[in-house]
C-alpha cells in the first residue's frame, strides 16, 4: 500500500507542475508573458521542492514546516486550476492531496 500512496504522491507532484504551467499560460496577456509564466511557475515550485521538501533536500527543515510548505505549494497549484476555470479539477486535486497527506501522517511516512 505504501508504494501506491507514494506513486500517487509523485503523480500529484507532476500534476502540480502541469497545473502551475497551465495557470501561468492562462494568466499571461501576450504570448511572451504566457510562455514566460508557463515555464517560470513550475521552475519556482521545482526549486522550492528541491531545496526544502524532497527526500534529498539541500536544507533540513522541521517536518511540520516541510508539510506546511508542501501543502502550500499544492494549494497554490489548486488555486491556479481554480483561477483558470477548472474548478472541479481543482477541488478534486486538493482533496486527493489532503487525503494522501492524512494517510502518510497517520501511518508515519
Amino acid at each position: 500500500m505504501k508504494e501506491i500512496i507514494l506513486a500517487i504522491r509523485f503523480l500529484l507532484e507532476m500534476l502540480a507542475l502541469i497545473a502551475l504551467g497551465y495557470w501561468g499560460y492562462d494568466l499571461g496577456k501576450g504570448m511572451w508573458m504566457k510562455l514566460s509564466f508557463m515555464f517560470l511557475f513550475p521552475i519556482i515550485m521545482m526549486f522550492i521542492w528541491g531545496m526544502f521538501i524532497s527526500p534529498k533536500a539541500i536544507f533540513e527543515i522541521p517536518e511540520w514546516f516541510r508539510n506546511l510548505l508542501e501543502l502550500s505549494l499544492f494549494g497554490i497549484a489548486a488555486f491556479g486550476l481554480y483561477n483558470s476555470g477548472l474548478n472541479t479539477l481543482a477541488i478534486l486535486f486538493i482533496l486527493i492531496v489532503i487525503f494522501q497527506r492524512i494517510y502518510l501522517t497517520v501511518n508515519g511516512h
